[in-house]
């Protein structure tokens, strides 16, 4: 009997403990975006910048480190036209690979299309 006790003391107390760290995670994140002045989607032109032909020229290497010009690769747009990424080259690129059978890959999409609606068709008229 005293064992049950003490079980159900100490589920309690993860529960409450997984609780608390919830709360305390959910007021800490909205406590920084307050402070921050902007939210997740939105891009100061100030801080984003696009580098020139001459800054890509910098680039060391092609690689998937921090400061690597991303490899080319072509893909096929949902009209079948090919692109290829050195076609974008000196303009802003946000590419999201996902799936349909992937549920934070769905749940994501809404908000993907919110910053395209706010943010890409303002900086570029295609």
């Amino acid at each position: 009997m005293e064992a049950l006790k003490m079980k159900k003391t100490i589920i309690i107390l993860i529960i409450a403990g997984m609780f608390s760290w919830a709360i305390y995670d959910l007021t800490s994140n909205s406590n920084d975006a307050a402070t921050s002045g902007t939210n997740e989607y939105e891009i100061s032109e100030e801080t984003s910048t696009t580098p020139s032909n001459e800054e890509i020229e910098d680039f060391d290497s092609i690689g998937l480190q921090v400061g690597d010009m991303a490899p080319d690769f072509e893909l096929t747009t949902l009209d079948g036209e090919t692109i290829k990424l050195s076609e974008f080259r000196g303009q802003r690129v946000m590419l999201n690979f996902w799936a349909a059978w992937c549920p934070p890959c769905r749940t994501e999409m809404p908000d993907m299309q919110k910053f395209y609606e706010n943010k890409a068709l303002a900086l570029h008229k295609y």
